[in-house]
């Protein structure tokens, strides 16, 4: 037995010796990748702090222009100058709030062309920030007059989010359907609202306009 545990040691020495160059360099590159992994941890944790913090300053700026503006209507340029200036990691939550931050400063200055575009860059994000942004810019776009890109951009939500504004925005594309004069795609809007939203305010104002088409259509009659 205790020849055996010898036997065992002098295997597991004569093995150490053989390759200690080669587990050196192993415990070497085991140590390098964990300093490596703790360092990439606490930059990415800095970035983050950065991030909040500079974006608790954007925040800042919009909400003292808005208050601002209250009060003396000021141009816009200063602050959309300031906003743009900040710079954030691509599709961070940071980068994204900005652009609908620049959107939401074009729409309250009526320059709806420009704040359809920054609330479509800000779609490409993930999560219910995308389903706003297109939201929004579709809003914007028919504000503009651009019905018809409006209906492809409210499509697009239906199409790729849930999105607790779906009925509001299927009773928006029935509405602008009629509008372009399309009352069977309407009617499909309206219908879809009502069977898939039974529950929600706006199925009211579908069934209202489903009974002003279906009156229209046996006057024309």
């Amino acid at each position: 037995m205790a020849e055996g545990k010898k036997r065992a040691q002098d295997i597991l020495a004569d093995f150490l010796r053989s390759h200690r160059v080669a587990l050196s360099i192993l415990t070497t590159l085991i140590i390098v990748g964990i300093i490596a992994l703790v360092v990439g941890i606490e930059v990415h944790r800095n970035t983050l702090d950065r991030e909040a913090e500079r974006l608790f300053e954007l925040e800042q700026i919009y909400t003292e222009w808005t208050e601002e503006r209250q009060e003396d209507s000021r141009d816009a340029g200063d602050v959309l100058t300031r906003v743009s200036e900040f710079d954030f990691r691509s599709n961070s939550y940071a980068a994204v709030r900005k652009l609908m931050i620049l959107g939401d400063i074009y729409a309250t200055v009526e320059d709806f062309e420009a704040a359809a575009e920054q609330y479509l860059s800000a779609s490409d994000a993930q999560g219910y920030l995308a389903a706003t942004a297109l939201l929004k810019a579709g809003l914007m776009l028919e504000n503009a007059g651009n019905e018809e890109r409006a209906m492809e951009v409210l499509n697009r939500l239906v199409d790729e989010h849930d999105s607790p504004e779906e009925p509001r925005v299927l009773f928006t594309l029935g509405r602008l359907s009629e509008q372009g004069g399309d009352q069977g795609q309407a009617l499909v809007y309206y219908n879809r609202l009502i069977d898939e939203y039974a529950s929600s305010g706006w199925t009211n104002f579908a069934h209202n306009r489903i009974i002003d088409i279906n009156i229209a259509n046996q006057t024309d009659n």
